[in-house]
């Protein structure tokens, strides 16, 4: 027996918002496009799998990594704890390396290799920064050690000239 039904058109939207909200995530998660037409049966390039090679170029960059420092690059910090592809060890609590022997598929060493060069162009663009914050430091702790050599001698010539005028001030008193 058939029983007719209505069509729930609310119930259908919902499911497609969630499945567009879904590939729109990937997409954006996504900085490269890794993946040619037809690429059927072999690996896809994820927006998960990226964020895992950027994290390995990292880490072969600092060899040690917190779940705070991929935060600070947009990465996904809970992709150490997880680790899918095992290829971090934990090595303290929230301090992550990489495996020794680690294994990546040919096809995903290329970007391996152009994460590496933007972690190695931002990194020193990093130090360069930090150098230029400790010169000012320097700088600027030097001129305040000078404000206040210059302020001691000040004083110093002020309570020199009060206590001559003091003197006077007692010797003229006494007069």
């Amino acid at each position: 027996m058939l029983l007719l039904t209505a069509y729930d058109l609310n119930a259908s939207r919902r499911q497609k918002l969630k499945e567009k909200t879904r590939i729109l995530k990937e997409i954006k998660g996504r900085s490269l496009d890794g993946n040619q037409g037809g690429s059927r049966g072999k690996k896809l390039l994820t927006a998960y799998r990226e964020d895992s090679l950027r994290t390995v170029a990292l880490l072969e960059i600092k060899e040690v990594v917190t779940p705070k420092d991929l935060a600070t690059r947009g990465l996904n910090k809970t992709l150490l704890q997880k680790n899918y592809y095992d290829w971090f060890l934990r090595i303290d609590r929230g301090k992550y390396t990489l495996v020794e022997n680690i294994q990546i598929e040919e096809e995903f060493k290329i970007y391996l290799d152009i994460f590496r060069k933007e972690y190695d162009a931002s990194l020193a663009i990093e130090k360069e920064k930090e150098e230029e914050v400790e010169e000012e430091a320097k700088e600027v702790k030097s001129k305040d050690s000078s404000v206040s050599k210059k302020r001691k001698k000040t004083k110093e010539s002020k309570d020199s000239s009060n206590a001559k005028k003091g003197k006077q001030t007692k010797a003229s008193k006494k007069a």
